[in-house]
């Protein structure tokens, strides 16, 4: 029997502040073969629920959550540029919330958990950033369906804002936050829950396009596979794993 292909796969865990260490000085690259940001209202409202649920019954203890693999490549030969395999919704997503708050925080602030995107390919994610003073709430969670967009058509605002899924995600975000965006200490309190107590298994690939060339089960164009080819891998260190 052969020996095993190794893939270079090296995976370790990180809070989501640890990963801005790692990483936010580079920004990770959106490679060709990774889907766009589409996460719907119903990705979004069962995302930030939890993450706030989460925040909520933590009290001000530690009180960790496992948000699944990131799994990022470093290529060889393009010094050291590092891109995103999968994890580009979650991340998209918590660089909306942090926006949002630091800006019902109502101090000055950096968003640094978009610093682990790169600025060239994701523009209208640090345009949306930019313009967070601006975003409004829909007027209750009964707007937040798929029948949103013909119900606004009327209103030219609305329905620009409906189309563009970075500005109708931010607004999701803003309306499911409205019984906390008043309360100014809760609001920096889920802001600093979300840098220190959500962590990730970070999986880095020194090899990907090997890995997916000689892999059955994925290819550039559908990564599934390599997702679950990973969960089963990563399973016995998920059950060994001590949790700070």
């Amino acid at each position: 029997m052969n020996d095993p292909i190794d893939f270079g796969i090296v995976p370790t865990t990180a809070s989501l502040e640890k990963l801005v260490e790692l990483y936010g000085d580079v920004g990770l690259r959106i490679p060709p073969y990774q889907r766009g940001y589409e996460w719907n209202a119903w990705n979004i409202q069962r995302f930030v629920d939890t993450l706030l649920d989460e925040f909520q019954k933590s009290k001000g203890e530690v009180n960790p959550i496992f948000l699944g693999p990131i799994q990022i490549s470093e290529e060889e030969g393009k010094n050291g540029q590092i891109s995103i395999v999968d994890g580009r919704q979650r991340l998209t997503t918590l660089s909306l919330l942090e926006a949002f708050l630091i800006h019902k925080s109502g101090e000055s602030g950096e968003c640094s958990i978009s610093s682990l995107i790169n600025k060239q390919d994701d523009s209208k994610l640090f345009s949306t950033i930019g313009n967070m003073a601006g975003i409004e709430a829909y007027k209750t969670l009964s707007d937040i369906n798929p029948s949103v967009l013909r119900l606004r058509k009327a209103d030219k605002k609305d329905a620009d804002q409906c189309k563009d899924i970075y500005l109708r995600n931010a607004r999701y975000i803003a309306t499911i936050l409205k019984k906390i965006e008043n309360r100014k200490d809760e609001v920096k309190g889920f802001l600093d829950y979300l840098k220190r107590n959500v962590f990730f298994i970070v999986v880095t690939f020194y090899y990907m396009l090997k890995f997916l060339n000689n892999s059955s089960n994925c290819s550039l164009n559908h990564c599934g596979g390599l997702s679950t080819t990973l969960c089963v891998w990563l399973l016995p260190m998920c059950k060994a794993m001590t949790w700070p």
